[in-house]
Parts: structure tokens; C-alpha cells; sequence
């Protein structure tokens, strides 16, 4: 089984959209997965859930739900352990609790293998608090997503220098030579220059995945479905991220 996190200190970069579709890929290629929506915001839930299920994260966690209870399957071979966005406690648990148990995503891992889950997915918060430290302790991998901006310099070198420092202070080895674009436009000089200048600043070895912009992207998280299911729904041409995707899904 392998546990992916989808994580860096900044918001409104693609966290949630790569996910979830991310997540969904896996699926639809025959891997039992499971999304983890490990986000006191609840954004990833709220992509695939209409009505609140009976137990959250923040349940299991808390020894209040076990990992089977939470467990709620979303499509074929995709399964989700939800956050509520509302009235949900998980910044609690954050908060209060999970210095004390540090190596609890290890636990929670240990107990989703004994259901036979390929993948774990791990969609994280825009911050790197003791939340999203337990949860890269309990992750193979770590996969960064970022805009082709200028200022990207800056957070992707933060999150770099922070994952050294777990990696170093927890003597954990956590794979990280993943990195994706969101939302670009390479027919726009500064995309195309900061695209250029981000790929040159990375370390060597480093994958870079470009996911163009594609407005059915949006359209698909309005309509609650991966980018996959939206473009078979709608009987569209197939959306221009589809195969952006799926290179990263075949990567993994």
C-alpha cells in the first residue's frame, strides 16, 4: 500500500482538485483507493459528499469510529474518510491532541491495509502544523502542487526547507521528487517564463506535471465529479487535463 500526501503551506494552489482526481485516476485504473480529507476545511469531502455520513476523521482519530465505519465509498474502487466543513472536529484534534500522537496516520495506515487499499491520498491543509506533520509521518510520498507564479519561488522553497527538517528531526524517509503545475497557460509569456524558471530552481531529479488550464476542470468540481467522470457524463471532447493527469497517475 502506498500513502501519498498532497501538501504545501499555501492555499488556492490545486491541492484539493489534484486529490480528487488524482484519487480518481488510481481508481479508474483498477487500484482500491482511499482519499483521506485530512483538511479541517473540508474541501475535499464536499467535492463527492452531499450529506453529511455518520463518522468523520476526526472520529477515528479520536478511537470514537473505527476506520471501517468512516469508510465511504464514493465510486467504484474509490472510498473516502470525510471532514466536515461545519461543526467538524478535526482543528480540535489538531489543536489539542495530536502532538501527543504523533505517529497516529502510521496507525490509521496500518489499519486500512487490513482492508486492502492500494493507495492512500491524502489531501492536507494549507499549513504545516502538527496536523500536517503527523500525516507526512504516515505517508511513502509527498507530492507538491503550485500556479505558475512568480511568488511560487518562495513557498515551494518554505515547504522544501520544512520537509527537511521532519525528515531530519523524525529520522523519516519520505519520498519527494514530484512536483505539479496547475492551471497553465503556456500560450502566456509569464507562464511560460515562470514555468521555465521553476522547473530550473528544483532539485535534480525532480518530475515536473503540467496541467493545462481547462476550464471543464471547475466545471466538473461544481457538477461533484473528477475531471474523468465529468467529460464521460457530459459526452464531451475530452478535456485538455485529462491526459495531464493520467501521466501522473501512470508515474505513481
Amino acid at each position: 500500500m502506498i500513502k501519498i500526501s498532497i501538501a504545501i503551506q499555501k492555499g488556492g494552489v490545486g491541492k484539493t482538485t489534484t486529490a480528487v482526481n488524482l484519487a480518481h485516476g488510481l481508481a479508474l485504473k483498477g487500484h482500491k483507493v482511499v482519499l483521506i480529507d485530512a483538511d479541517p476545511q473540508g474541501n475535499c469531502s464536499s467535492n463527492y459528499i452531499t450529506e453529511l455520513p455518520l463518522h468523520e476523521l476526526a472520529n477515528v482519530l479520536y478511537g470514537e469510529a473505527t476506520v471501517k465505519e468512516a469508510l465511504v465509498p464514493i465510486r467504484e474502487n474509490l472510498f473516502i474518510i470525510p471532514t466536515y466543513a461545519v461543526n467538524g472536529s478535526l482543528r480540535k484534534y489538531g489543536a489539542n491532541e495530536v502532538n501527543q500522537e504523533p505517529y497516529i496516520f502510521q496507525e490509521l495506515a496500518d489499519e486500512l491495509k487490513k482492508e486492502k487499499f492500494d493507495y492512500i491520498i491524502y489531501d492536507l491543509s494549507p499549513s504545516f502544523g502538527g496536523l500536517e506533520r503527523a500525516v507526512l509521518l504516515g505517508s511513502d510520498e509527498v507530492i507538491t502542487p503550485l500556479l505558475p507564479e512568480a511568488f511560487s519561488f518562495g513557498g515551494i522553497t518554505s515547504f522544501m526547507n520544512d520537509l527537511d527538517h521532519l525528515k531530519k528531526k523524525m529520522r523519516h524517509r519520505i519520498k519527494y521528487d514530484k512536483l505539479i503545475l496547475n492551471n497553465v497557460n503556456m500560450s502566456l509569456k509569464e507562464h511560460k517564463k515562470n514555468v521555465a524558471d521553476i522547473i530550473k530552481s528544483l532539485p535534480e531529479g525532480m518530475q515536473t506535471f503540467i496541467i493545462p488550464t481547462d476550464t471543464k476542470i471547475k466545471e466538473a468540481q461544481s457538477s461533484k465529479k473528477s475531471i474523468f467522470e465529468y467529460k464521460r457524463d457530459n459526452d464531451r471532447t475530452e478535456a485538455r487535463s485529462i491526459s495531464a493527469f493520467n501521466e501522473l497517475v501512470e508515474a505513481l
